[in-house]
């Protein structure tokens, strides 16, 4: 059923503003609007109308309730009647189901109860599905925000430029979907980046590798590290007469240190300046002799060369990290360097000290450990020049190499998230699978269905039902002077028969009788169709009716109203009521006969107010604050009072109130002298006077300019009319009635 009407631009409609026409709430399913003329009704009718054709009135829409099978919209308004009786001489006939045998008919109600569980079964697994759809786009949506935050780090960089997604979350959800997680972690954002930079701009030549001679380094440290000689003390000769003294002393490195000094001392000790034995500095001499000095010298050869690859290494490795990115940006290279290079120099002070007290034992902490720690990164840092060598000669594929990598970087940082939402996918699509199946089977069996209820109606039905109905009618309300027959004795259209039996046009009808023929010929299309296999249950017709009685003399209006109330109404408890329907009408004598306890549509309606000031809108309206036309005009003028409504409007609303109350009472006269001797009072307000003065027919001239003053002011001046004829009780009582 339709839930809400939305109108934009259309006809008395304001334009750029989406005005609401709201609906009965569900469960009712009868919306009554009541309005004036020109207040906008029509133009709601001919929305929902078009709606219905498939040709939707541009920036409107309407709302319509899920439904498993298709609905008919039954509009009953001007159009109808140009499409069926206008514009033709004979209007096409009606196939209704005549009498049916007692098997068939319970053939058919068997049929009609199956097909109504069926299509609320199968409304029910639609509305399963959607749910089921719904929540897998919550998974989706939630996934796609989860998944773009590993494209964050792309985003705001260089990287952006290999993918140009913006901001299209969905693009790179499909992407990172797409690739395969990869065996092993890829490399980092960074890395990537800095790849993508070494392509790029100052950063893309070739380079050549880091030498650090570490094959050098591994030879020399093999020969001076595990030497015998830190190990062994350097001893002076025992064969020195002063070897045993200075044994005992345990001063033999001093001994030495001092040694030099001797010479410049001329024959005195250098330290105590007293006279030293003559034959001292021989015995000195043969204490340190050429085996000492031999070892003494090729511990110093040792030290010196220690000292050169030291001082080698760390001039390379300073090199390698201020002129080489990639050894600089390597995670362990210059740690492990730098760590290497404090090594040796602690070796070195060791070897230092062996220099300086050659008698002592010293030993070196095995320095290869290192070395290999070195190497290794140092082939990393190489391998990595390779790379971006080999990149630089086909930098396209190279940027496509990074993109992949990227991907697969995000891929492997997702893998959790995405894992996670393919088993809910994985059940969600069972589930969806199982609705469908169950949905498909459903459509099969009401197609079954609805195929054999179509052939059971076909094979009794007719046009002659239609014609019996339709004239009977006509002398329920009392028309005998015309009634309807089949154009032909095998004819499937209506033509017009008057006193002779003699076919007659339409076109011959007044306009009167032209209403209520062409309304009876609608309520019968409600239970039947132009064309025998275009059958539609009354649960799936939606019925709109635009003032009926437009049209009619004040005698039909409640004939009419009864004739609707009988059709739409709720006193049958075997009739199915329709899907929902609309009636909309200027005439207040007619809504309230709709709302008769006979018809029992109240309790299933709501009703609703149209109502226009510059452009029209639509208000709830209690059915029981509005009492009849009368009732109606001073409803016009109470909401002039509060600012709601337009001059002309009020106007022709007083002008009626005058006609009526002053005609009721017979005081015609009195009203005429007031408004003459309120005209020349006032001049203002004469072309306002002069205009409620006549009565609602009473010439062609409509007078719609009464000068700029507010609703309020005119209000005023009505109530003087009232105050100037002696009934100024009556203007307080209406004003104040609700």
């Amino acid at each position: 059923m339709i839930t809400g009407v939305s109108i934009n631009g259309y006809k008395s409609f304001e334009p750029g503003k989406a005005t609401m026409v709201p609906m009965a709430p569900h469960p009712k399913r009868v919306s009554l609007f009541y309005g004036l003329n020109g207040s906008g009704k029509t133009a709601i009718g001919q929305v929902i109308d078009r709606h219905g054709r498939g040709e939707p009135v541009p920036h409107c829409t309407v709302t319509v309730s899920h439904q498993a099978s298709a609905l008919r919209y039954a509009v009953y308004n001007e159009d109808f009647v140009d499409a069926h009786f206008r514009s033709v001489a004979a209007c096409p006939g009606i196939f209704t189901v005549g009498k049916l045998s007692a098997e068939t008919l319970s053939k058919k109600d068997a049929l009609e109860s199956r097909l109504e569980i069926q299509r609320a079964e199968h409304q029910e697994v639609r509305s399963q599905m959607a749910v089921i759809d719904q929540r897998s786009q919550r998974e989706i949506d939630t996934l796609t925000q989860t998944v773009y935050q590993s494209y964050q780090p792309i985003k705001q960089s260089a990287l952006s430029g290999l993918f140009n997604l913006g901001r299209d979350r969905a693009g790179w959800l499909t992407q990172v979907q797409a690739t395969t997680k990869p065996a092993h972690e890829p490399v980092t954002w960074d890395e990537l980046l800095a790849q993508h930079a070494s392509l790029i701009g100052s950063q893309a030549t070739s380079r050549s590798p880091v030498v650090l001679d570490l094959d050098d380094i591994s030879q020399a440290i093999a020969q001076i590290e595990p030497s015998a000689h830190w190990a062994a003390p350097i001893v002076a000769s025992g064969d020195s007469r002063l070897a045993p003294f200075i044994e005992m002393l345990g001063n033999q490195d001093w001994v030495r240190s001092g040694q030099h000094y001797l010479e410049p001392a001329h024959g005195d000790c250098p330290f105590c300046q007293r006279a030293l034995p003559t034959d001292f500095p021989d015995a000195l001499a043969q204490l340190f002799d050429k085996r000492y000095d031999r070892a003494l010298h090729e511990v110093t050869l040792m030290r010196e060369a220690y000292v050169s690859l030291t001082e080698k290494l760390q001039r390379r490795v300073a090199d390698a990290l201020a002129q080489e990115p990639f050894a600089a940006d390597h995670p362990i290279f210059g740690a492990v360097a730098r760590r290497l290079v404090d090594h040796l120099r602690v070796n070195l002070s060791r070897l230092n000290d062996k220099l300086a007290r050659p008698g002592e034992k010293i030993e070196l902490v095995p320095s290869q450990a290192l070395v290999d720690d070195l190497h290794r990164a140092l082939d990393e840092v190489n391998t990595k020049i390779r790379a971006h060598n080999a990149r630089l000669e086909d930098v396209p594929k190279a940027m496509s190499a990074i993109r992949a990598t990227a991907l697969s970087r995000a891929r492997w940082e997702q893998d959790a998230a995405l894992a996670a939402a393919a088993s809910v996918g994985a059940m969600l699509n069972e589930q969806r699978s199982a609705e469908v199946e169950h949905s498909n089977a459903l459509r099969a069996a009401i197609a079954a269905d609805e195929a054999e209820h179509a052939n059971i109606v076909k094979e009794e039905t007719g046009v002659d039902h239609s014609v019996k109905a339709i004239n009977a009618r006509l002398k329920q309300i009392g028309i005998l002077a015309f009634s309807i027959k089949k154009a032909g004795p095998t004819a499937f259209t209506y033509a017009i028969a008057r006193e002779g039996d003699q076919p007659d046009e339409f076109r011959s009808l007044s306009e009167g009788e032209k209403t209520l023929i062409t309304f009876l010929y609608f309520l019968e299309t409600l239970t039947g169709a132009a064309d025998p296999d275009l059958f539609f249950p009354a649960s799936r017709t939606i019925v709109v009716i635009d003032d009926p009685i437009s049209s009619l003399s004040q005698n039909y209006v409640f004939d009419v109203a009864d004739l609707v109330g009988q059709v739409v109404g709720y006193t049958d408890p075997q009739s199915q009521p329709f899907a929902q329907v609309i009636v909309l009408t200027h005439n207040l004598y007619f809504f309230h006969e709709l709302l008769h306890p006979k018809h029992q549509i109240k309790d299933h309606a709501a009703c609703f107010r149209v109502r226009k000031n510059t452009w029209s809108s639509v208000v709830a309206l209690d059915a029981k604050k509005l009492r009849n036309d009368y009732e109606g005009l001073w409803w016009t003028v109470r909401e002039a009072r509060d600012g709601v409504g337009t001059v002309p409007g009020l106007a022709n609303a007083m002008r009626q109130i005058l006609e009526t109350f002053f005609t009721f009472t017979s005081m015609k006269k009195t009203v005429e002298a007031a408004l003459d001797a309120l005209k020349d009072e006032e001049t203002n307000f004469k072309p306002f006077y002069r205009f409620v003065s006549r009565e609602s027919h009473a010439d062609g001239d409509t007078i719609t300019d009464f000068g700029d003053f507010e609703l309020s002011d005119y209000v005023d001046r009505f109530r003087r009319v009232f105050d100037r004829a002696g009934f100024p009780q009556h203007f307080d009582f209406m004003m104040a009635h609700v």
